[in-house]
């Protein structure tokens, strides 16, 4: 789990797959509590589709960095 660049930090892959867990589940309990209409469901719908993209993206990254550091040493 640790970074292939710096074992004593958290890996971006991992960071990734925890932030667009948590921005899913938090997107989903923000709906069911608040009453919304469409407007505003398309806004967090939104929102939420840019945020878990960054989030994968970071994943990937991650660890792709990952691959690429394991076969440079």
């Amino acid at each position: 789990m640790g970074s292939s660049v710096d074992p004593q930090k958290l890996s971006l892959t991992i960071k990734g797959i925890l932030g667009t867990v948590v921005i899913l589940l938090g997107f989903l309990g923000y709906q069911n509590i608040f009453d919304v209409d469409e407007l505003t469901g398309a806004i967090i719908s939104v929102v939420e589709a840019v945020l878990v993209v960054i989030s994968t993206g970071t994943a990937l990254y991650g660890l792709i960095r990952k691959i690429i550091n394991k076969f440079k040493k």
